[in-house]
């Protein structure tokens, strides 16, 4: 902040000998410069709003901009993105995150809408995405990417009814709907996730379970993380994480003996939740070795930086080869886990003898044009 005031300074120094202006004008002016380098830093750093004033001001500014961006004549198509999901406190939110491309041939990624909405129904979910559409002045659309739940679906035909009589999309809305390629794991750990949860709940549990691990001579450095059920990437991290503090994890148990009763008092879908047992720490490895994979996966399909959509083809195929791998294990779980998985991949991408109508062709020509795949 030293260095920015000390360049204000030259700057209204030098606009000083251009247009005169006052000494309370100067004050004025270094300090309204200061206030909105202050605010951007608080942004970009995501720090608590101490300054919400500025920083709403600077929003609000930032907004107008970006709609300057969408309404220019040459503006390309953008596409949204769209994640929806349930809070600790039960209230629905939805975000609306805009992908474009500018004239110089960069991808932009922009958040436009994060609000709450009374339900995830498919007809509320089009009204308030048709009302961002609207307030933004978005004119033209290729494709918002979902996952196939049936709200999802809903939506998705609430809002091409509607945007495509204002001839705002491609082949009448043809290529609109793209299935999300992240949504493919569903796994369940729940014996880990929760003795990680009980461990973190408390900083003194973490603290004498850290104790404890320096007397296993486990290192400390990777900490216990919990992961976040729906995002399967966290899920993989969380195992990854845990699996040094496996004779931890059993001698804390013995130390703590509160740890054990306060789990098996707890029930998951009908399932009683203990301290994880050998059994567990046998599943837990088995899992690290092939979500590694998934992992990888995902996050090569996940990317806000770079595009996707041409790389999907390869990145499939090496999906299903892992999955068609699995299916052939001599584990009889790890078989019936890829059979649920291979089934959930199918649901969108899958293709027989006959086309699979969820499938978005429109990425078969994207990968078509990507030289490296000739």
């Amino acid at each position: 902040m030293w260095k920015h005031h000390a360049s204000c300074l030259k700057k209204n120094e030098a606009e000083k000998n251009q247009t005169p202006l006052g000494q309370d004008e100067l004050q004025q002016d270094i300090q309204e410069r200061g206030r909105y380098a202050l605010c951007r830093m608080i942004v970009l750093d995501e720090q608590p709003y101490t300054v919400r004033s500025d920083c709403v001001k600077v929003s609000l500014e930032e907004m107008e901009l970006l709609k300057v961006v969408f309404s220019r004549p040459g503006m390309s198509r953008v596409s949204i993105t769209i994640d929806c999901w349930t809070g600790v406190n039960n209230k629905s939110f939805i975000c609306v995150t805009s992908h474009f491309i500018d004239k110089e041939w960069r991808l932009h990624k922009k958040v436009i809408s994060f609000f709450d909405i009374t339900s995830h129904k498919g007809d509320d979910i089009a009204k308030v995405l048709i009302k961002a559409l609207t307030n933004w002045g978005i004119q033209r659309l290729f494709c918002c990417t979902m996952d196939n739940a049936k709200n999802n679906s809903v939506a998705i035909k609430e809002m091409k009814s509607t945007i495509n009589a204002r001839g705002m999309l491609v082949s009448n809305g043809q290529y609109f709907h793209q299935r999300c390629v992240a949504h493919i794991l569903n796994l369940a750990v729940v014996r880990v996730r929760e003795a990680v949860k009980w461990i973190n709940g408390s900083s003194t549990r973490s603290k004498t379970f850290k104790n404890i691990a320096k007397v296993c001579k486990v290192d400390t450095k990777k900490l216990l993380c919990q992961d976040v059920p729906t995002r399967r990437n966290s899920t993989y991290l969380m195992l990854e994480a845990v699996l040094p503090y496996k004779p931890v994890m059993k001698l804390f148990s013995n130390v703590t003996p509160q740890f054990g009763r306060d789990l098996r008092n707890l029930k998951h879908n009908d399932l009683t939740v203990s301290v994880p047992r050998e059994e567990d720490w046998i599943e837990v490895r088995k899992m690290c070795s092939f979500l590694q994979s998934f992992y990888v996966m995902t996050r090569l399909v996940s990317g806000t930086t770079y595009a996707t959509s041409f790389s999907f083809l390869m990145e499939m195929c090496d999906i299903f080869l892992i999955i068609k791998r699995l299916e052939d294990d001599e584990d009889v779980e790890i078989r019936h886990m890829a059979k649920k998985m291979m089934e959930k991949l199918g649901k969108y991408w899958l293709e027989g003898d006959e086309l699979n109508p969820n499938m978005n062709k429109i990425l078969y020509i994207a990968a078509m044009l990507d030289p490296r795949q000739r």
